[in-house]
This record gives C-alpha cells, sequence and structure tokens, in this order.
C-alpha cells in the first residue's frame, strides 16, 4: 500500500487511527474508489501473472547477452 494513493495506512495496534481511515473512506466514497482503482492497477501490474513471466524472460534474455 502506498500512502493516499493506493489506500491509507495506520500503525499496528492503532484502533482510533483505523477507525479514522474507514470513517475518511465512508464519508469519501470517491477517495474510496479512486483509491481501489489505483491499487487494482497496481496490482494487475505488479503482480499479475503474465506481467511476471515477461519481466521473467527479459531478464534471462538480458542474462544471456
Amino acid at each position: 500500500v502506498r500512502e493516499g494513493e493506493t489506500g491509507l495506512l495506520v500503525d499496528a495496534g492503532d484502533v482510533a487511527g483505523m477507525a479514522e481511515a474507514m470513517r475518511a473512506l465512508a464519508d469519501a466514497p470517491e477517495l474510496a474508489s479512486r483509491l481501489g482503482r489505483a491499487a487494482r492497477a497496481r496490482a494487475v501490474a505488479h503482480y499479475d501473472q503474465e506481467a511476471a513471466l515477461a519481466r521473467l524472460w527479459a531478464l534471462i534474455a538480458a542474462a544471456r547477452r
């Protein structure tokens, strides 16, 4: 999670901080939607099986040169 870009971060055990973050998202559905879209795009770009395989093949090709 990237703070303010793909989600909201709170310290472990910070119950008040978690409640505040949840309230912020509940009060601003457009923010929640924007963060969700950005998080999904990042996950697909970085953790998608096809993208990971393409990066691996690129590394293998570079190592053979």
